[in-house]
């Protein structure tokens, strides 16, 4: 499968190079292909797991000065892209300029668009290619998948965060990207579009989304209300409010459940032992990690991993 190709505005590619993400200490799709390029000083990261009927990419782009990208694509597939912090905007060469927030999403069979970036701006966003095989083999057209930006459902975050912290590289990983690829489009085919709440702008809401990225890359780390506001681009009141509205839970009761949920993962899906997998989900002590899995699961972690089939 061929990447697209990005071009600046002065009509040059970028040169993407083979990256070696071994050292790298930051979000990472496990077992995929990464490039990367240092152009004028922006930092590029694309990181690309690839197959014949779809491809699943995590893209980490950081500009210091305004910038225009335009990307062409060789390939005739339906694109999926999910922005997991920043803002991703795009002018189709013919049709109206798409913006999609942090926390929202869009389907597109665009294949010919620019991207504008303001200056020391960055986006971190997900994109998903659906091959027309892989569409027919479900029964569906991607031109009626198409859509405008949307917010995530809460099961299409949780998946989005399960993917940049997978362990698995090789044939597994072939496996859980093809599952991911297939639940990714269940949920935006079975959800309904999700309403704004009334007491929050999308400005607002962008802020407690970039916030719940901030837990998610870190799970060891309880910042203060105050240091996570402000991180966020807003106020303590303002992401208290936002948390419970958006995620019906608190700041810190969002965090155990990224805790936790991740935890629950690593159980069912590696070998690790307890120990690493508390260290993993963010746990200094086993102690407290089990602690907090028996009461929010009602069993410990080994009677997890025993009951609902996870490996040895």
């Amino acid at each position: 499968m061929s990447y697209p190709e990005w071009i600046n505005e002065h009509g040059i590619p970028y040169q993407f190079i083979p990256y070696d993400t071994r050292r790298f200490r930051g979000n990472l799709l496990n077992g995929s292909v990464a490039f990367r390029a240092d152009v004028s000083g922006a930092d590029l990261l694309k990181q690309e797991w690839a197959s014949g009927l779809y491809q699943v990419g995590f893209y980490m782009l950081h500009f210091p000065a305004k910038q225009v990208v335009e990307v062409q694509e060789s390939r005739d597939m339906t694109r999926l892209e999910a922005v997991i912090s920043g803002e991703l905007k795009l002018l189709p060469v013919m049709g109206k300029p798409v913006s999609i927030r942090q926390g929202q999403y869009h389907i597109s069979g665009v294949h010919h668009y620019k991207a504008t970036f303001a200056a020391n701006s960055g986006c971190h966003y997900f994109t998903f290619y659906y091959s027309e095989a892989l569409l027919k083999d479900f029964g569906i057209s991607g031109e009626i998948l198409h859509c405008l930006p949307r917010n995530m459902p809460e099961r299409m975050l949780q998946l989005l965060q399960q993917a940049l912290h997978q362990p698995h590289s090789g044939s597994v990983a072939d496996i859980f990207y093809r599952k991911l690829v297939a639940e990714i489009l269940f949920i935006h085919l079975t959800s309904a579009k999700l309403l704004l709440p009334g007491e929050l702008s999308e400005k607002d809401i962008a802020a407690i989304y970039q916030a719940d990225a901030i837990l998610a890359k870190d799970l060891s780390e309880h910042y203060t209300i105050l240091k996570l506001s402000g991180m966020a681009g807003t106020n303590a009141f303002k992401l208290k409010r936002g948390f419970r509205l958006i995620f019906k839970m608190g700041v810190f009761a969002r965090l155990i459940y990224r805790r936790m949920e991740h935890g629950k993962m690593l159980l069912e899906t590696t070998s690790l032992a307890v120990k690493e997998v508390a260290f993993e989900s963010g746990y200094s002590t086993v102690g407290g990690f089990i602690h907090a899995f028996r009461k929010r699961f009602k069993m410990t972690p080994l009677e997890w991993r025993e009951n609902k089939g996870g490996v040895r």
